[in-house]
């Protein structure tokens, strides 16, 4: 078990290499044999790099201008995060509750997102939707 300020500086970590894009410091993050559900029904991720390489792809896709993630409680934060669909210029929101185990070293062994996003097009097929 961890001591209790490492979640927060593991958070701390996490919004600055995900903002930066910063490939070391989000390996840095993680335990060698760690596990990523990128949602609680998916097949998990396994591994530090294959996690890596998931986070890249996604970085690919998103330009970030924004990120908040607040703790809870220990080992759970909520998240926002604002930015563009590359290639499309077109707006996106992301929310979401993140739940991540760390082991006494502070690095994750496994971190599970439960997510929501939605596009500019996506609100507005939704308005009409309800209107």
């Amino acid at each position: 078990m961890a001591d209790p300020s490492a979640f927060e500086s593991w958070l701390d970590g996490y919004r600055n290499a995900i903002l930066e894009q910063d490939i070391v410091a989000l390996k840095n993050l993680f335990s060698e044999n760690a596990r990523f559900l990128p949602t609680p029904f998916d097949r998990p991720i396994e591994g530090v790099d294959g996690i890596t390489q998931a986070f890249q792809a996604e970085w690919r896709r998103y330009e970030r201008s924004s990120l908040k993630a607040e703790k809870i409680t220990e080992g759970w934060a909520q998240w926002n995060e604002g930015g563009s669909i590359s290639g499309l210029n077109e707006p996106v929101q992301v929310s979401g509750i993140l739940n991540a185990d760390l082991e006494s070293s502070g690095r994750c062994s496994r971190l599970v997102f439960w997510s929501h996003s939605l596009s500019a097009s996506e609100a507005d097929i939704v308005q009409q939707r309800d209107a």
